[in-house]
């Protein structure tokens, strides 16, 4: 077992996506950062870049692509010896983990391998379910509306509801309205914003790390008064219609596997279960 490390994101993406391509849906969230990455200048963080090779070819893609989060991605049966080899290396390194990010079986071992090398405690934080979509069912009933791109002109509504959003889905990773502006603005301008709108916007949802056949949807939200009149089911059946007309063969999802609303209000419209993702935080064993 080697490991490959890859000295910037061009690089990164010609050595780990064919591998990461051959399963979109299993390997979606890193494979869609990579391909939609670019390099950026006068960032202070170098990013960790690998991939782990044994005698069948490449078998663990592993990132940091900010300073706060390790990712990992496989479609493939992970040894425990390449995340002990991983967390050796990233040791090595200098590099401080303060969290992990994967699928739940990935995440828990290096989150072991990492605890046993370090002295940190892992602690479970983010639970994650990917869900997967080949054809929409839409709901017999529908409510009034439809569905529209968001435009400049809902910047400050939708940004009070991106710090919504953030306060109750990431615990402690809470959004001011000024960086909540920034991602509303950057998506507006990149085609990639919707709402759900009868006389007035009802509900969220924006798409997400493209591959060749497989999108995301995220930033699923509805604000609290507006919620149980089918308002998230109808933007996110219908944006997933359109994307699927657009020639993606698959649309993808994440939801906090233990909100079983979430679960069943996707699944309910043609989504179904894939797998669970888990994140690992790092603490000291003093605290």
């Amino acid at each position: 077992m080697q490991l490959e490390h890859f000295s910037d994101i061009s690089a990164y993406q010609q050595g780990v996506q064919g591998f990461l391509a051959e399963d979109e849906v299993a390997n979606g969230m890193l494979l869609g950062m990579v391909m939609s990455a670019r390099p950026r200048r006068g960032v202070r963080h170098k990013p960790y870049l690998v991939r782990l090779d044994d005698n069948e070819g490449p078998l663990l893609a592993a990132a940091m692509l900010n300073p706060r989060r390790l990712l990992l991605s496989s479609h493939r049966a992970v040894p425990p010896a390449a995340f002990k080899l991983l967390a050796r290396d990233l040791h090595s390194n200098g590099r401080r983990v303060p969290t992990v990010f994967g699928p739940a079986d990935m995440s828990g071992a290096f989150a072991n391998a990492w605890a046993r090398l370090t002295g940190f405690s892992p602690r479970p934080g983010l639970r994650q379910r990917l869900l997967e979509l080949e054809r929409v069912a839409f709901p017999p009933t529908l409510p009034g509306g439809c569905l529209r791109s968001a435009t400049p002109d809902d910047t400050e509504q939708i940004a009070q509801w991106v710090v919504d959003f953030q306060a109750e889905t990431v615990p402690g990773g809470e959004t001011d309205i000024a960086s909540a502006q920034a991602i509303v603005t950057r998506l507006i301008s990149g085609g990639d914003l919707f709402l759900w709108e009868n006389g007035e916007p009802l509900s969220m949802a924006a798409k997400a790390r493209p591959t060749l056949q497989t999108i995301a949807i995220n930033l699923v939200y509805t604000p609290p008064e507006q919620r149980g009149h089918g308002y998230a089911s109808a933007c996110v059946a219908h944006l997933s219609q359109q994307l699927l007309d657009e020639g993606y063969k698959r649309c993808t999802l994440f939801t906090n596997s233990t909100n079983r609303t979430s679960n069943h209000i996707y699944q309910d419209i043609g989504y179904r279960p894939i797998m669970d993702y888990l994140e690992y935080e790092f603490i000291r064993r003093d605290r």
